[in-house]
């Protein structure tokens, strides 16, 4: 028994079946994108942008495609910012319950226990550790606070200088093909 050719056909192309439409030519696949994020051969260009100063990065020039090695500095600081934060909480947090563990026990003048939350060794943890991260947040502020330097603003100057001589060329490019494409 014969099938008719146009199951056949379907079938074998394992295509929907279209109706009263020509078969679509083959299409080559697009060749894989390397990404010039992970190339380390290739070089930044540097922008005209000046990335403005936070707590987690000083004043930085704009590089396309930005290294890898400031993206994740800037991760890795704000990570360090959130768990600064959370174990700045948790502190607080435990010197408010020892204190309120002295108030109590002088309240019911009970007699002072080997691990008194009065003992110097238990706050004074707890102070220690917020003084430290009060410093590291005194230097986030001051990193905050950085000016931009003179010589990161000129080498931006010349690299928007370097961009509007390359826009031109591009401009006057694109006027020289469309004028031999028109014929004039």
């Amino acid at each position: 028994m014969d099938l008719p050719k146009r199951i056949v056909q379907r079938v074998i192309n394992r295509s929907p079946r279209r109706q009263h439409a020509a078969p679509h030519p083959q299409r080559r696949k697009p060749a894989p994108v390397r990404s010039a994020v992970h190339d380390p051969t290739r070089r930044g260009v540097i922008t005209p942008g000046i990335l403005a100063a936070t707590t987690v990065n000083p004043p930085l020039p704009r590089i396309k495609p930005q290294p890898i090695e400031i993206t994740m500095t800037i991760f890795r600081r704000r990570r360090a910012q959130l768990n600064r934060y959370v174990a700045t909480k948790r502190l607080q947090l435990w010197r408010r319950l020892l204190e309120d563990e002295a108030t109590l026990e002088r309240r019911l003048r009970l007699p002072p226990s080997q691990d008194a939350p009065d003992s110097l060794s238990s706050v004074q943890y707890v102070t220690e550790h917020l003084r430290k991260l009060a410093g590291y947040y005194e230097a986030d502020k001051a990193r905050a606070r950085l000016k931009v330097p003179l010589a990161m603003v000129a080498q931006a100057a010349r690299a928007r200088k370097r961009q509007a001589v390359y826009l031109q060329k591009r401009a006057r490019r694109r006027q020289r093909q469309s004028a031999r494409h028109c014929g004039l």
